[in-house]
């Protein structure tokens, strides 16, 4: 079982499965200046500061924000790409 611990760092690997993982994360960092934005579902090891730049416009995070705030103030629901409630 692999497990992603955020940053590129994984537990439960071999040699084998740890090349081909830091030859993926090379490879999406070498794309990144000639991409924009960010696909929301493939951004478990993201930063919240990446999401709501990369994801969001200023008036969307925003608004989902204050969402988050209203439906979710205690921040259940902070798996895959979480809106903080209090937008930080």
């Amino acid at each position: 079982m692999v497990r992603r611990l955020g940053a590129g760092k994984t537990v439960g690997v071999n040699l084998e499965q740890h090349t081909r993982i830091a030859a993926g994360t090379g490879f999406f960092a070498a794309l990144e200046p000639y991409s924009k934005g960010v696909y929301v579902n493939f951004t478990n090891d993201d930063s919240a500061e990446r999401l709501r730049t990369g994801a969001y416009s200023p008036e969307q995070w925003t608004r989902l924000v204050g969402l988050k705030a209203k439906y979710d103030p205690a921040n259940f629901f902070r798996q895959n790409a979480n809106i903080p409630p209090n937008g930080a």
